[in-house]
Order: C-alpha cells, then sequence, then structure tokens
C-alpha cells in the first residue's frame, strides 16, 4: 500500500529523532494511557506508533504482539497525513485499505481509528490508535476521548525529551567545572548530598563512585566535621560562609579544601544548600612554608617569585610597629605596577580596591592587627592601568614576646576563574528559563485544557456509563497531577530575582507570588527615575529585605494588607515594606532572624533600616540608601 507523504517529511524524520525515543524499553505512563484508550474505545487493540523512515514502530502496545510493521503496511502511515481523527468503521468497505494484508490476512482487522501524535512545532510524529476485527463506530464521547489521550501521550513524549535535554545539558555544564578544578555539590535540609559535580571524587581523595544520598558530615572527620556541620548552620543565616578545612584523604594522605557554601532557598529560610569545593592545599603550602622561614624565603627571591608568577599569587606582609608594607614581585604585578616605581603604604593599597570593596578589607585589616582574627577576602580591584580585577586576599597575624609583630598573607588574581564561574552559571540559567518557559507555556497550557476538557467529558456520560465516567475521573487525576508537577519544575526553573528584569520587575513579581499563595492583599508602588541605574549588589540586598519583611508580615504579623514602595532618586534610593498586622516589640534586645538578615543586608550596601511598630497598628520598614555606590566613586 503507498502511504502519503508531505513537503516536510524530512524535518518531521528530524523531529522525531530528536525526541530519541525509537526503540527505547516500554514505560509506564505510556503503557497507562494505551491501556486506558483500550478500555474507553472497547477495543481489543490499541497502540502509540511512532512512524519512522520505513517502519511503524510501537512505543506501547495492547493486542498486538508485533514491535513493529513495515511503514507501507500500516494504517498509521496515512493517518498522520491527517490534522484530525482518522476512523474506518469497516475496513472491507473503504478502497483503500480492502486488500490491505492486515485486513484480508489472519488478523482480519476491520476497524481502525487513529489520534495524531503532534508535536509543539506541528510535526506529527505517529498516533495513538485503536483496531478492533469487526466493523464499528465510536460514540462522539469516544472520539473526544481518544483526541484528548493521544493529547496527553504527546505531552509525555514533550516532557520526556525536556528532562533528556535537561539532563544533557547538566552534565556539559558539569564538564566545563571539571576543567575549572573545582567540585559543585548540593545538600537537602537533612545533610544529604543530593548533587556531587563529577570532580567530587578527584578532589575528597575519593574511589570513583557515587556519593549521592550519603550524608556530607560522613566524608569528614575530626575539627574538619565539626567545621562542616557549622557551616551548614552559618549557611542558612549569611549569604555565603566560606572555610579552610584540613581534609585527610583515602590513601592517608592529608590536603587542604576551600568550602563555599550559601542557602539556595535564600538565607534564613531552612532548605538545601549549594556549595564549592577548591583544593588550596598547594597555597597553603606556600603559607606555611613562609610562616616557617621567611627570611630563607627572602634569600630565594628570584625562585619563590618565579612560583608565583606561575601560580598567580603573590605576598605580602605588613610591620605593624613601623607600619610598613613590603610586597612580592607577583603582588606588584597584580596591582599593574613593578617596585621599582611604588613603595606601599596600607592606605594606597587600600585605595587601588573598588568603592564597596574598601571598606571590606580595612575592616579585615583593621580586625587582625587588634584581635589577630585571620581573614579571607574576595574583592575586586582596580590596577593602576584602570583595568578592573578580583583578587583573593588572605591575611594572618603573628605574635612576638605576646604582642601583634606583623601581619602577612597571599594575594591572589581570581579573575579568570570568577569569570568562568559567571559564564557557566549565567549559560546555565539560561538553559533552565528557556526550558522554564516550554514548559510553562506550552505543557502546562495544553494539560489544562486537556483537564478542563475531559472534566466536561466526564459530567456528559456520568449517567450513561457510571463505570466509563469513573475512568474518565482517574484519566483527570493523572493529568492534574502532571500539571502540578509541570507547573513546580517550570516555577523552579524560573525563580523571581533582580538579575531577571530588573528589581521593579523582581518586586512586582514577588507581590504577585505572595499574594497568590497567602491570599493577603499586596500592594506595589514603584517611584523609579530611569536615569539612575542601581548596582547589582544594591538590587539584590533590596530584594532580600522586601523578601523578609513579606514573610515576616504574611506568617507573624497576621497581616490583611500589605504595601511595598520602592523609590529611586539620585540622591537616594528607599524601600518601604507597611503592614496592618498585630506589630512586634521593637525594644527586644534579641529580634529574630528574619530581623537580623534584614540588618545585615543594610548594612552591606552602607544603608540605614528603621523598623517601627506599634501593638496592634500593623509595622513600617525603610531601608534608605542616602548616596548610589556609583556617585560614592566618582
Amino acid at each position: 500500500m503507498a502511504y502519503k507523504t508531505t513537503d516536510t517529511e524530512t524535518q518531521r524524520l528530524e523531529e522525531l529523532h530528536r525526541y530519541a525515543i525509537l526503540d527505547t524499553p516500554p514505560e509506564l505512563a505510556f503503557d497507562e494511557l494505551t491501556r486506558l484508550a483500550s478500555k474507553l474505545c472497547a477495543t481489543p487493540i490499541a497502540l502509540v506508533s511512532l512512524t519512522d523512515k520505513a517502519r511503524h514502530w510501537f512505543k506501547s502496545r495492547v493486542g498486538m504482539p508485533l514491535t513493529e510493521i513495515p511503514r507501507d503496511r500500516a494504517f498509521c502511515a496515512e493517518a498522520i497525513a491527517h490534522h484530525e481523527v482518522m476512523i474506518i468503521e469497516d475496513t472491507l468497505a473503504d478502497s483503500r485499505f480492502a486488500d490491505h494484508p492486515l485486513v484480508t490476512g489472519d488478523r482480519g482487522i476491520r476497524f481502525y481509528a487513529g489520534s495524531g501524535l503532534h508535536t509543539p512545532n506541528g510535526f506529527a510524529l505517529g498516533t495513538l490508535c485503536v483496531l478492533d476485527c469487526i466493523p464499528r463506530r465510536l460514540t462522539q464521547s469516544q472520539r473526544e476521548t481518544l483526541e484528548l489521550l493521544a493529547r496527553q501521550v504527546s505531552q509525555l513524549l514533550e516532557s520526556r525529551r525536556i528532562s533528556r535535554e535537561l539532563a544533557d545539558s547538566e552534565a556539559r555544564y558539569s564538564s566545563i567545572l571539571d576543567r575549572v578544578g573545582d567540585a559543585l555539590f548540593s545538600v537537602d535540609a537533612y545533610g544529604r548530598l543530593t548533587y556531587a559535580s563529577s570532580s567530587w571524587p578527584t578532589l575528597m581523595g575519593r574511589a570513583a563512585q557515587s556519593s549521592v544520598g550519603t550524608a556530607l558530615l560522613d566524608h569528614f572527620s575530626g575539627a574538619a566535621r565539626q567545621a562542616i556541620a557549622q557551616m551548614l548552620i552559618d549557611a542558612q543565616a549569611r549569604d555565603a560562609t566560606t572555610i579552610d578545612v584540613e581534609h585527610t584523604r583515602e590513601d592517608g594522605t592529608r590536603g587542604w579544601l576551600h568550602v563555599v557554601a550559601t542557602a539556595a532557598g535564600g538565607t534564613g529560610v531552612p532548605g538545601s544548600i549549594i556549595g564549592r569545593l577548591t583544593d588550596i592545599s598547594r597555597t597553603k603550602d606556600i603559607e606555611h612554608q613562609s610562616r616557617l622561614d621567611l627570611e630563607r624565603l627572602r634569600r630565594q627571591t628570584l625562585l619563590f617569585e618565579k612560583t608565583q608568577g606561575a601560580a598567580q599569587i603573590g605576598g605580602w606582609e605588613l610591620d605593624i610597629d613601623t607600619a610598613k608594607l613590603f610586597w612580592t614581585q607577583e603582588t606588584y604585578r597584580i596591582h599593574g605596577l613593578t617596585s621599582a616605581e611604588y613603595n606601599p603604604s596600607v592606605d594606597t593599597a587600600i585605595d587601588f580596591y573598588a568603592p564597596l570593596s574598601r571598606p571590606k578589607i580595612r575592616a579585615a585589616v583593621e580586625a587582625a592587627i587588634a584581635s589577630g582574627a585571620p581573614y579571607d577576602l574576595e574583592l575586586e580591584l582596580v590596577t593602576a592601568d584602570c583595568r578592573q580585577r578580583w583578587v583573593r586576599s588572605r591575611g594572618y597575624r603573628e605574635d612576638a614576646n605576646g604582642a601583634p609583630r606583623r601581619l602577612y598573607g597571599t594575594f591572589q588574581d581570581i579573575t579568570e576563574r570568577r569569570s568562568l564561574e559567571q559564564s557557566v552559571l549565567a549559560t546555565a540559567q539560561q538553559e533552565r528559563d528557556r526550558l522554564g518557559d516550554e514548559l510553562h507555556e506550552g505543557i502546562a497550557q495544553e494539560l489544562t485544557g486537556t483537564a478542563l476538557l475531559l472534566r466536561a467529558i466526564t459530567g456528559s456520560v456520568q449517567m450513561l456509563d457510571p463505570t466509563l465516567a469513573k475512568d474518565l475521573e482517574y484519566a483527570t487525576e493523572l493529568i492534574n497531577h502532571s500539571l502540578e508537577s509541570c507547573r513546580a519544575l517550570a516555577h523552579q526553573m524560573t525563580p523571581a530575582s533582580p538579575t531577571r528584569g530588573g528589581l521593579e520587575s523582581a518586586l512586582r513579581t514577588l507581590g504577585a507570588r505572595t499574594e497568590r499563595v497567602s491570599g493577603v492583599p499586596v500592594q506595589t508602588i514603584l517611584k523609579v527615575r530611569r536615569d539612575v541605574p542601581l548596582d547589582a549588589i544594591v538590587s539584590d540586598s533590596l530584594y532580600g529585605i522586601a523578601q523578609e519583611a513579606l514573610t515576616n508580615a504574611v506568617t507573624h504579623s497576621g497581616a490583611t494588607a500589605i504595601r511595598v514602595e520602592l523609590s529611586v532618586r539620585p540622591d537616594a534610593v528607599r524601600l518601604g515594606v507597611v503592614d496592618n498586622g498585630r506589630g512586634m516589640d521593637t525594644t527586644n534586645s534579641h529580634p529574630g532572624m528574619g530581623i537580623r538578615i534584614m540588618h545585615h543586608r543594610a548594612r552591606l550596601i552602607d544603608a540605614r533600616l528603621d523598623i517601627v511598630s506599634d501593638p496592634g497598628r500593623g509595622t513600617s520598614i525603610a531601608c534608605v540608601l542616602k548616596r548610589l555606590p556609583a556617585q560614592k566613586q566618582q
């Protein structure tokens, strides 16, 4: 039998192969829909068939022993050319199929009905079809149900493709991260590893086996285990937590790991934590050698400077009594200087840092001198030739005869590493945004329409066939469950953020989402000068404060109305959140976690946070930044 093809057959086959489903094992989700089609249409045979170039392959089958047949012997080869259900009530009465081998042979197929499986691009990959050995007719309800189930199969195919492409994408990003030399990991609220990149075994010194599902603490011992346990606690309350731990590998050797961790769901919100491991054993060795024999190290200056240049790690030393600062040649190079043209001091060295970084390094140096607290900071630097760089500065104090003698440490150019990390994360987010949009705008909408249609059909057949109605209700439950899963996955892929659409858009989304989830009306008022840009750190901090304030208002105050106001002017930025709840005691010397986090975020951007609240009269939270960072730099 000759079958119809279209001008887009080549593209249709390319689309079919993109789904990577041909010759895959049976899957329960497809088999359940096939059995449901057979039952609802009262036919002994039902198939999910996919039309390849020269064959018709069955992904799911009921009442059919064959796994595939030649394309020129398949009814479905004709059906995919139709946009509606193709029904042959009596094959012997249809000239196209009267002499068909499946009709005249032992199987004696006398009835066929097939609905196309269409992709979002409009290509028909195959059909969901039902067959019988006697002539018959489908009721209108059965015909609509067959179409509905075919759309559900199409959505399963699309969801399967998206999941596979997402897994492939994550594998590619993991490969990139492996080349960086770091390892990424994530743990759930119970401290169990939910993800570990492929470089995890190498950095941990463990056998190449899966660590997912194991407790993070079980990979450490002694002081390192205690430090990691405290890090998991601290990561929930701060933007990011960094620690260095000495780690024993499986072969008994010891090394150092730099661990960075942050709460995936936002600070103050118990949940999963994501982190990064960096092997800093070499850096630690250099620092240890400096402490043991600084004078010998100075005598070997040439060799040391070459080593520093290869690793892009410089050294420095500050004599506390004389305030004299010494840099190695690599430290000069990172600053864009030579030792012959510049004599550094503490104040002039701090001036090389970007405006937002200067207070952090100055406070760290002062604390190290006063209390001996070591520091490890990643900061932005502007070199003498006006290049913007990222550096990692580490400092330690050394005492002599019970008094502070000197500060010393390392200075490393980490610009390339930061740039690669940002590029990887940005690419990953773009991919997740794309897949999230496909889930939300495509699959979720189709599932919603399918559920509504199925509910209407259920009402129509309730009195005529209660058993069929019950089956339709079960199908509706399956679809609604898939819809909820789809929406949840789309929401996880595309969270509201001030880096996606700006602070204004993020605040609108935050207010709308809070109102939808809590039922409390949220009014958002935005008065923003378009010619006044907001620094990314300022936007992130203000958004975080708004999140905490809305959470407190909904969770603790019993508010029935909330107002969020943002004002951006050249001289000041003001964020306000006002609710009409029960209020709070602002004189408490031990405020809750949410209040402490808001104060911490305000301090990060040198802003003032005021909280005014009276019992029974609601709460007003205002964060005011008098001057923008860009103006300070000028």
